[in-house]
């Protein structure tokens, strides 16, 4: 199922709406354990992932720790890094060849600008977000 087939099954969007939201999002190409984004650096995109399997982990003092792991029809990104501006507290990285589309954090804020009910499509991507990490911990 391509990007846009899947932005209509998750969301409801117009075709306008739809149309707007994927003309910001730029696809990109991920090898096998290439990295997205590395703890400490900061994150300035958010990416769905259209195919490929992503982990967000961490080292500590005595292990390495995965937070989770996500696939296709999942967003990735650090979100306190996103949205604060903050260094990254998790790295991400490919565990297969994968294909994602990247949103940059200011095309994000020129789409809340444009599209009324942004605001509700945001809770709808934290939702699925965080749904995938509660159902892949579980």
């Amino acid at each position: 199922m391509n990007f846009k087939q899947q932005l209509f099954q998750m969301f409801e969007v117009s075709d306008d709406q739809a149309e707007l939201i994927i003309s910001k999002f730029v696809p990109e190409v991920l090898n096998k354990n290439e990295s997205f984004l590395i703890e400490g650096k900061s994150c300035n995109c958010l990416s769905f992932i259209e195919s490929g399997v992503f982990r967000v982990y961490k080292f500590t003092e005595s292990k390495e720790v995965t937070q989770w792991l996500g696939g296709e029809g999942y967003f990735i990104t650090d979100l306190a890094s996103f949205f604060f501006d903050a260094s990254a507290n998790w790295s991400i990285e490919a565990l297969t060849p994968a294909k994602i589309w990247t949103l940059n954090k200011s095309d994000y804020l020129e789409i809340q600008d444009q599209i009324p009910n942004w605001n509700v499509l945001e809770k709808e991507i934290y939702c699925q977000m965080f749904y995938g990490v509660r159902t892949t911990c579980i």
